[in-house]
């Protein structure tokens, strides 16, 4: 259904005028006793119009007071007609249910026979009044009960449509329980048909145009002819109330469907725009909003932006009246919501607006109230749109606004979010120290918000703490990428992780934190002395945790670190005496978790502290003496010893400490280190329980470093240790020797040393015969001889691999390379067994195709045609769609024909041709089959066949053309056939005839071979030359050997023979003349055949002198023009 607007329900007129007498007692009998009335000018509550409150009782068609029919009963005919309102519910309806006890089953079962008794009612009402119009059709009482009958009618469609409704529920989802049930699936939606009242309402405009509610008559018509899409006629009745019932409430809804047609049918922004200013005279109207709401559309629509605002801002002003009902509010409320998001997708469109801009556009047009919340929108959008340059100057404008404001610190977390998302990593941490500095719980603003500040608090930790890992994981993701370092990227997430332990120290993420920041400075910063301080911190933090061992020993190597590179002197020659001998362990330490100077503090902690009150060990800085740099790392590192020691007196295995310290070194990547204190526990303690685990971990760290020597020296050395005596542990050592060599030879081969590659790869393939990587070791061996230039053993290899392993997919790539390495030898039968091999052990490889095609090609090289035809048979079969597939399907033909097997070669050409019908090709598979029909001597049918070519070949271009200059020549050869085959009548009285019939053959071959030329063939225009040439030698040379009749005298015989030569003598001539233009035309173009070397041949014969014999020497005689085979066919297969 159209999204047309609609307001409240109708509400009826309880009262009415004086009704004729016969009706007031059939009205009377239509109350039905439960309470409930049937309906008068109501409409279902679920499909009815809505037009604006307030048709009351008493309100007549125009909305002016209805006469009082308290007047009725003097009238003998009158009846009182006080009833509820159809939309109304009875009190018994609308109360809240109790809970489904006993006794809320017996209400249940109360309302649904009321529902029974009222439609049993509404039943017999229908039946009393259709009679009472029937009995009483001049009555002045018709239109008030053709208006009662109508409403019944209409309750009742709405019953049956509700009804309806719920079977087709029931039967949708018995469907869905069982599809098998509904093989047509699910039933249509039932409709509502509202029919019978539109029929009542237009009889009513038709014959009672003064009924006093004849507005709402049309009102109700009009909803019904739009409901079953006459929205022509529908119109037609809205523009009819305007009209006729200027008064009526009806006319603001009138004009809003009137504006909805021109905008959601027409697309008629203007003509919308008019039609709901039109509402903005009733602003009493529950129609008023929309009109506004819809016009603020119009405007967008027509690029007015500065009136959509105004209007969406008017939308907001709506408060609604205070007889507005519950759903009612609630329809202003959601139009009010979308008013306000349009509003905001109007002015986020427009990039020349600042917030201050549009704060003080909204100012000027009343609209301040909403400012703030218009730009929170606003921000969120932006946001929401990744539009962060947009977004962060957004709420930073309401920050300025009013820094107090309760929603402050909510508004600095969208600062940092907008930094965030634009990729400014420095000032979204900025933004947090802000937030923590303005908003904090210890702030001002934090004192007077207590409850936000704490959440806006536990907010920032949780961004902070995410950012800074993000941070962190993307320096190590960049590091993946270039291999480098970026030591901007990590100390920024340093800085964070810093910010982190100083505000949030208390924290159980600062232990994991601070070892994280000892990692970045350590290994990203270069920062020793700074990550043994973070390695300190948490083996100093309390309680002890899981990573307090491995940060103590991470303290230790920091601290060493640090040490090689410090200075050994102090800094100042005038520090005291006592500083020079304090105890290490009394030297300065790095603060502890839960000590950074830079945490929110309490009031208390913000007092003078006593001198005593220092920790032991520390002095005042007033009074602390200068320490040289590398009396301050030694005191802080013999520390970092002390605190292990404490915390773990127990730790006496060296085996386990030197694993221990191995795995610190590995899991930080420096393997070098964890490979000497690993090799340390295999070599020095090969009892020790984590031997084995060590034994691994070597084999790891070699792996990670990528030092593949060391891993197979390593790998054969714990071959020989306990922890890895089992079967199990050797499979897998073995399994890291294969693999160890492998990249050995992996990373030889990128460094071009192929041949050393190759001894690698080949103690796999040797040593190893049963493992998975053999055929691939076996393959890299072959290819990196290949590489080397050996390509007899490289051969060698690939043959031992198909003969090993011919399961393997390397088998099938060692196949193509021994096919290629064959068919550069000319062993094309060992090519094509190859290929063969590849077609049959692997039907799906990528190249199958090509293998195929290839085998096909060499053994149609080799004579041995009946396996290329089986080869060309199956990859059309296999490969129909494939590009090639037609020129396949041709060859195939070709190579029948090339066997003899012309029966055969003349069913595959007609079968192209039927099964390709239009395509450009087909004029050479009719040439092709030309000429074996011509071979199998059906001329007639050869001649039909190439007729066919030559006319399709008349407008073909490219090689298509050429088959059709062949095509041509062709039917030129047939019926040069029949010149030769007739001889000239041995009877001189029988001369002339035979010679005529033998001439004019000659013509007829003569026209053809000439339109050859006419094709611009080349290759087949010197060949109908040539053919025109001959003709007319050989018509001499007959007539030169015609035999001498007997009877004649020696000078008859002389005059005869004399005679003969004359003629012989001008076909001769025309001869010549045929040859000299052939051989011309191949001197213009360039080409030399065999039609051409006959040519000359001719012209050598008949016409010495101007062309003596020579002896021709040269390059090869060209392939056929526009051969479709010509070339090299076999194809270049990738590996």
């Amino acid at each position: 259904m159209m999204r047309l607007w609609m307001g409240s329900h109708v509400r009826p007129s309880g009262r009415g005028p004086a009704v004729a007498a016969p009706l007031a007692g059939l009205l009377a009998a239509l109350v039905p006793t439960n309470g409930r009335a049937a309906p008068e000018a109501g409409t279902p509550a679920a499909t009815a119009p809505e037009p604006s409150a307030g048709e009351e009782a008493g309100a007549d068609g125009d909305g002016k007071p209805a006469k009082d029919a308290a007047g009725a009963d003097a009238d003998p005919e009158a009846v009182s007609t006080d009833e509820t309102a159809t939309g109304t519910e009875t009190p018994e309806t609308t109360e809240k249910l109790p809970p489904r006890t006993k006794y809320g089953l017996r209400i249940e079962i109360a309302i649904q026979q009321r529902e029974a008794a009222i439609a049993a009612d509404r039943t017999r009402a229908i039946a009393m009044l259709e009679e009472f119009l029937a009995k009483h059709p001049g009555s002045r009482a018709m239109p008030e009960a053709l208006f009662r009958l109508a409403s019944l009618y209409w309750e009742r469609s709405q019953d049956r449509f509700l009804r309806a409704m719920e079977r087709w529920a029931a039967k949708v989802e018995a469907c869905k329980a069982d599809p098998e049930s509904c093989p047509e699936g699910p039933p249509p939606e039932p409709t509502l048909d509202l029919s019978d009242s539109e029929a009542l309402y237009a009889r009513m405009i038709a014959e009672y145009p003064n009924f006093r509610k004849i507005d709402t008559v049309r009102y109700l018509y009009a909803f019904s002819l739009r409901e079953r899409g006459k929205l022509a006629e529908a119109q037609a009745q809205f523009r009819a109330i305007i009209q006729l019932h200027p008064h009526s409430i009806f006319v603001p809804d009138a004009w809003l469907a009137i504006g909805d047609h021109a905008f959601y049918v027409d697309n008629d922004w203007r003509a919308a725009l008019t039609a709901y200013e039109h509402v903005f005279d009733y602003p009493e109207s529950e129609a008023y909003a929309m009109a506004l709401f819809k016009a603020a559309w119009c405007h967008w629509k027509l690029g007015e932006r500065e009136q959509a605002i105004v209007r969406f801002k008017q939308v907001l002003d709506q408060a609604g009246s205070d007889d507005m009902d519950a759903a009612g509010r609630k329809r202003l409320a959601d139009l009010r919501e979308e008013a306000l998001e349009y509003l905001v997708q109007i002015i986020s469109e427009d990039e020349s607006q600042t917030p201050k801009s549009i704060y003080d556009f909204l100012e000027s047009i009343g609209g301040a109230k909403y400012s703030r919340k218009v730009l929170v929108r606003l921000g969120e959008a932006f946001e929401a749109q990744t539009r962060y340059d947009r977004s962060v100057p957004t709420w930073r404008f309401l920050i300025d606004l009013d820094p107090d404001h309760p929603a402050a610190a909510d508004y600095m977390l969208h600062v940092f979010a907008g930094y965030r998302g634009a990729a400014k990593p420095k000032e979204a941490l900025d933004a947090l120290a802000e937030l923590e500095r303005r908003y904090g719980p210890n702030t001002p603003w934090g004192k007077q918000h207590p409850r936000r500040a704490r959440l806006a608090f536990a907010k920032a930790e949780e961004r902070l703490y995410e950012f800074a890992r993000k941070l962190h994981e993307s320096a190590q993701l960049r590091e993946k990428d270039t291999k480098t370092p970026d030591r901007a990227q990590y100390a920024l997430a340093a800085r964070a992780y810093e910010d982190y332990i100083r505000r949030h120290p208390a924290s159980q993420r600062a232990v994991e934190i601070s070892y994280l920041l000892g990692d970045i400075y350590f290994f990203k910063l270069d920062a020793p002395e700074k990550a043994g301080d973070a390695y300190l911190r948490v083996g100093e933090s309390a309680p002890v945790g899981p990573l307090h061992r491995d940060a103590l020993l991470a303290a230790m190597s920091a601290y060493e670190r640090a040490l090689e590179r410090a200075p050994a002197e102090a800094a100042a020659p005038s520090a005291p005496a006592e500083a020079a001998t304090k105890q290490p362990s009394e030297a300065p330490r790095p603060p502890r978790v839960g000590e950074g100077t830079d945490a929110p503090e309490s009031e208390d902690a913000k007092a003078p502290k006593a001198a005593d009150a220092a920790t032991p060990g520390e002095t005042l800085p007033a009074a602390e003496p200068e320490i040289a740099p590398a009396d301050r790392i030694a005191a802080k590192y013999v520390h970092a010893i002390d605190r292990f020691i404490a915390l773990f007196p127990d730790d006496d295995e060296i085996g386990r400490v030197l694993y221990k310290l191995g795995e610190f070194f590995y899991a930080r990547g420096d393997y070098d280190r964890a490979v000497q204190r690993f090799g340390r526990v295999i070599l020095e303690h090969p009892d020790s329980e984590e031997a084995g685990a060590a034994g691994d971990r070597i084999l790891e760290s070699l792996a990670k470093a990528k030092d593949y020597d060391n891993i197979e020296l390593w790998a054969q050395k714990l071959k020989g240790a306990k922890a890895f005596a089992s079967d199990e542990e050797q499979a897998r050592l073995d399994r890291i020797i294969v693999e160890s060599l492998l990249a050995q030879g992996q990373s030889l081969t990128k460094r071009g040393y192929y041949e050393r590659a190759a001894s690698y790869f080949l103690r796999v393939a040797r040593e190893y015969p049963q493992h998975p990587s053999a055929p691939l070791a076996l393959h890299n061996a072959a290819a990196s001889l290949e590489r080397a230039d050996r390509a007899a053993t490289a051969t060698e290899l690939y043959e031992e691999l198909i003969e090993r392993f011919p399961k393997s997919p390397y088998a099938a790539e060692a196949a193509l390379v021994v096919a290629r390495v064959f068919e550069k030898i000319a062993r094309y039968d060992r090519a094509a067994a190859r290929y063969d091999f590849l077609v049959e052990h692997f039907r799906k490889h990528p190249q199958r195709a090509e293998a195929l095609y290839n085998a096909g090609i060499l053994y149609q090289a080799l004579g041995q045609h009946d396996r290329a035809v089986a080869r060309y048979r199956s990859y059309i079969r296999e490969f129909p769609n494939r590009e090639d597939a037609l020129d396949v399907e041709l060859r195939m033909a070709q190579v029948l024909a090339d066997a003899g097997k012309l029966a055969d070669a003349d069913r595959a050409f007609a079968r192209f041709v039927k099964r390709h019908r239009g395509h450009p090709r087909t004029i050479e598979a009719r040439a092709r089959r030309g000429r074996v029909l011509l071979a199998r001597g059906k001329d007639k049918l050869a001649d039909k066949v190439l007729s066919k070519a030559v006319a399709d070949g008349r407008t073909a271009t490219g090689p298509m053309r050429i088959f059709a200059a062949e095509a041509r020549y062709l039917q030129g050869e047939i019926i040069y056939r029949r010149f030769e085959r007739t001889k000239l009548d041995p009877h001189p009285r029988k001369l002339g005839d035979s010679l005529e019939r033998k001439a004019k053959l000659l013509a007829r071959a003569k026209d053809v071979y000439l339109d050859v030329l006419s094709f611009k063939s080349a290759e087949w225009s010197t060949a109908a030359l040539y053919r025109i040439g001959e003709s007319y030698e050989k018509f001499a040379q007959s007539l030169r050997s015609y035999p001498m009749p007997e009877g004649l005298t020696p000078e008859q015989e002389d005059a005869y023979a004399e005679q003969l030569d004359t003629f012989a003598l001008a076909f001769e001539e025309q001869a010549i003349e045929a040859y000299k233009s052939g051989y011309a035309k191949a001197l213009e173009l360039g080409i030399y055949n065999r039609h051409t070397q006959r040519i000359r041949e001719a012209l050598g014969r008949l016409s010495k002198r101007e062309f003596p014999p020579i002896l021709e020497i040269g390059g090869e005689v060209q392939p056929a023009e526009g051969s479709t085979f010509g070339g090299r066919p076999v194809r270049s297969l990738s590996r």
